[in-house]
């Protein structure tokens, strides 16, 4: 906030003192910045605010509506400097300022310098908007970064102001106003998007899936739903277990998979029960399958496999299943074990995301005859 400040301050007196609309224009795109950011502070502040009555899943949307202010203001920003702007590309403002021409050389280090500034200040906010999981941190940076493409414009401006060429601060006068405005419609478009209720990526289903697969009982997932409240999200989705399952264990297996994408993912989920109906033959089930008999007649210390799970999105073919290993075995042979089985299974099903749990086996399971089934 405080960089954006002084170097707002910077540009606009050098804007006013050189007659250049692609500079001021900058400045005020500099000024939006600074006030993006404390928009950004407050709602981020109130999205932190515990639940309370009226809002019983937090204030976590605050950030969002506080973004949205931010992209009103950013095409505001970009309509009221396009018109100047054009004018001067169509040659209604005269001739060039003298004192772009005069001070057009000596100003461009100084811009170059700027455009540095403005461009370390994008990686710092993408950055911290990475580390603490902040969509709104992240688009912040982009506007730093159009700051910062702007500022280069600015140099070309002066560049042909030198060479009277006018035209030329009209048309980079616009192509800094495109920024603004190409930055607040997209970002607004984002926010737009998440405030509706989108629906998650098939890469966070799929987790969300494999973490509710891991919890042993469960025999299928499916509906899964996700309601985004900023920093708080609720996942619903429903669990097929064994239609034999008595209602206090089948109680059990929901809380374990509400335990299971919280550890995993953070987030509260509501979990509904069904029974597992006989499903249709799945090929690639049946293949995965196939090869884990196989590894669990072949391999001594490997007892059995449970929580298969097969998914497949547009990029790849994801599978996830957890291996029954003898207690106490090393970390160099579960690690061989899972690079032999990943192999196998990318041979027979072509490219896969393969992702191996290895547990060891309960004492109960020790003690029982082990009769290398599932």
């Amino acid at each position: 906030i405080v960089g954006n400040i002084v170097l707002g301050t910077v540009k606009l007196f050098l804007g006013f003192l050189t007659g250049s609309i692609a500079l001021t224009a900058d400045a005020a795109h500099t000024y939006g910045d600074m006030v993006s950011s404390i928009v950004l502070l407050v709602s981020m502040r109130v999205a932190a605010s515990p639940p309370d009555k009226k809002h019983p899943h937090g204030h976590g949307r605050a950030e969002a509506i506080g973004t949205l202010v931010l992209a009103a203001m950013l095409i505001i920003t970009a309509v009221e400097f396009a018109h100047p702007a054009f004018d001067r590309f169509v040659g209604l403002s005269g001739f060039v300022p003298a004192g772009m021409k005069e001070l057009g050389w000596v100003l461009i280090p100084v811009l170059i310098l700027f455009w540095g500034f403005k461009e370390w200040m994008a990686r710092f906010s993408a950055d911290l908007g990475r580390r603490i999981s902040s969509e709104a941190l992240e688009g912040d940076a982009q506007h730093h970064r159009s700051d910062a493409l702007a500022t280069l414009l600015v140099v070309c401006s002066f560049a042909g102001a030198r060479f009277d060429m006018l035209w030329l601060d009209g048309l980079f006068g616009l192509g800094v106003a495109g920024f603004i405005g190409w930055a607040g419609l997209r970002l607004a478009w984002n926010i737009i998007s998440r405030l509706m209720g989108e629906a998650p990526s098939e890469d966070m289903v799929s987790r969300i899936m494999t973490a509710a697969a891991a919890v042993r009982g469960v025999r299928g997932v499916h509906s899964v739903e996700m309601h985004d409240y900023g920093n708080h999200k609720v996942v619903s989705l429903h669990v097929e277990v064994d239609g034999r399952m008595h209602t206090d264990e089948s109680h059990s297996v929901a809380t374990l998979v509400e335990q299971s994408v919280l550890r995993r993912l953070g987030y509260s989920a509501v979990v509904h029960m069904e029974v597992r109906k006989e499903p249709v033959s799945d090929a690639r089930a049946e293949a995965v399958e196939a090869i884990l008999r196989e590894t669990v007649e072949r391999e001594r210390n490997v007892l059995g496999f449970h929580a298969i799970q097969v998914t497949s999105s547009d990029r790849q073919l994801a599978v996830d299943f957890h291996l029954t290993v003898q207690s106490g075995l090393t970390v160099e042979e579960c690690h061989r074990i899972e690079h032999e089985l990943a192999a196998r299974v990318g041979e027979r099903m072509g490219t896969a995301k393969v992702n191996i749990h290895c547990e060891p086996a309960k004492r109960r399971e020790r003690e029982r005859e082990p009769d290398r089934t599932v």
